[in-house]
């Protein structure tokens, strides 16, 4: 276990820290609630409540100068409005509005509001990331933690199959959800071009494996040229992860924790898939090394 400080303390040391959807505490799937309601008194003014105290401490952390994110986060946060407006238009429509229900009515109205402005916030903190280095990097990701199982739903989809039914099928299914890959990418990207040490925070335990195995195989020495550069550079200077879980945020990952991989760990893990996993990954990185380096400011 790593160093464990409060949110404020990780925000307030350092100068990059990117964060997921989940680093305030969302305890509802409210876009499902939402859903749920079909009229007023479906409404549960005690979830409103929840709502409005878990975007008020989002707008609190996204509006921290040290905060960035990614377009995907944004997206995850925004999920809500979609469904809150239609639930609103269902009940409108049930008829008029009781004096009772006036009350939840003008809460609404807050909800409306607070997500409102949680989205302008979270917006103003994304990361400009068009450069195809970013994207091969999330491609290396992906292809990374589908071959080697770093997500659940990957990891039983691998033991429900042969490995002679999977054939060039080794990374899995592929799904259109790559923010996990897409954030750490962003965090390797901005490591390797600013003079800084981004920092990653999430509730997700996934990114340990994630980051600590996915970046010690697709830095391994295997894959050398292609990536030396990067290797170089995570053995000079890193990153760090923080895991939070209640109120506290821990230390998991850091460079100095990365678990490298030899070429012959990656191919007793993959068998028969190995020589089509290294061909690809080392395509990636031969491609990333042609594309030339755009100026980045975070």
């Amino acid at each position: 276990m790593g160093e464990e400080l409060s949110l404020s303390e990780v925000l307030d040391t350092n100068k990059l820290v990117i964060a997921d959807s989940c680093v305030f505490i969302n305890r509802l799937n409210y876009p499902r609630y939402f859903m749920g309601v079909l009229e007023y008194s479906n409404l549960n003014e005690g979830i409103l409540d929840k709502l409005l105290f878990d975007y008020s401490q989002a707008i609190e952390i996204f509006s921290h100068p040290s905060i960035k994110t990614i377009p995907e986060v944004s997206a995850e946060i925004k999920r809500p409005i979609k469904s809150l407006t239609k639930m609103t238009r269902r009940i409108k429509l049930k008829g008029k509005i009781s004096d009772s229900q006036r009350k939840l009515d003008d809460k609404l109205r807050l909800v409306e509001d607070i997500i409102a402005r949680t989205c302008s916030y979270v917006h103003e903190s994304e990361l400009c990331l068009l450069d195809p280095r970013y994207e091969t990097l999330v491609s290396i990701l992906k292809t990374t933690n589908f071959a080697f199982g770093f997500k659940k739903d990957v990891g039983r989809w691998k033991e429900g199959v042969s490995r002679a039914k999977r054939n060039r099928a080794y990374h899995g299914p592929r799904v259109s959800n790559d923010t996990d890959e897409r954030l750490a990418a962003s965090m390797l990207y901005t490591f390797m071009y600013s003079d800084t040490t981004p920092v990653l925070i999430s509730r997700d335990s996934g990114f340990m494996g994630l980051l600590k195995e996915g970046i010690g195989i697709m830095g391994s020495r295997c894959f050398f040229p292609y990536n030396s550069d990067f290797r170089e550079l995570l053995e000079l200077r890193g990153f760090k992860f923080y895991f939070g879980f209640g109120d506290k945020w821990s230390l998991r990952v850091d460079n100095k924790k990365i678990n490298w991989w030899s070429g012959y760990k990656i191919e007793s893990e993959l068998g028969e898939n190995a020589e089509q996993y290294f061909s690809e990954i080392k395509s990636s990185w031969n491609r990333f090394k042609s594309f030339p380096v755009l100026e980045f400011a975070y």
